[in-house]
């Protein structure tokens, strides 16, 4: 029973990093690339970056299921003769928007609910799968007066693992509500 209980603890997620930033500022955006670089490669970490650029004057605040919808929808897209965030990524990545459907914990926003991104990368056949959740409304739920800034949280390990860790981060109850078909554009959602 306990090499069970080993095992089970080395495939827990964990939070690798994380980077609270301003998408709004080139200082913030350029923090983003190299953070994301640790992650993805350089080229497919300035892509990313680049539609947060793109998002800069759209007003979220109240509105993080459309800002996350937003999100996957432009990392789809082909800007000028430039490749899709998606096109450099491995081909399996899942782009998923996930909800708290209950209130969040104590210095957050009570809220009835939050949304946020949650990108899933594959990894070789042994190794645990890379999840990387982008809130671009951070700031609008923590106060402070950081608006602008939005989070990025890196973890690795099970979906279902990660959702919890992500329940502690912010309170709630996480699920996935809807999943990016890259390739109609559209969001299936779960019930």
């Amino acid at each position: 029973m306990k090499g069970f209980e080993i095992m089970h603890k080395e495939r827990e997620a964990q939070l690798k990093s994380q980077l609270e930033f301003s998408f709004r500022s080139d200082e913030g955006l350029a923090k983003a690339t190299k953070w994301f670089e640790l992650i993805v490669d350089r080229e497919a970490a300035e892509q990313f970056t680049f539609v947060l650029k793109t998002m800069q004057d759209e007003e979220f605040v109240n509105h993080c299921d459309e800002a996350t919808k937003l999100l996957g929808m432009r990392l789809n897209e082909h800007w000028g003769d430039e490749e899709s965030f998606f096109d450099l990524v491995p081909e399996d990545m899942q782009f998923m928007e996930i909800r708290s459907l209950s209130t969040l914990k104590s210095g957050f926003r009570r809220d009835d609910y939050h949304s946020i991104a949650l990108m899933e990368l594959p990894q070789e056949k042994d190794e645990n799968k890379i999840y990387v959740a982008c809130d671009l409304v951070y700031g609008s739920i923590v106060g402070e007066g950081k608006k602008d800034n939005a989070l990025l949280l890196h973890y690795e390990g099970e979906k279902n693992d990660v959702l919890d860790k992500i329940s502690e981060y912010y309170g709630g109850n996480w699920k996935v509500v809807n999943t990016l078909n890259k390739n109609n554009k559209n969001f299936r959602h779960h019930v």
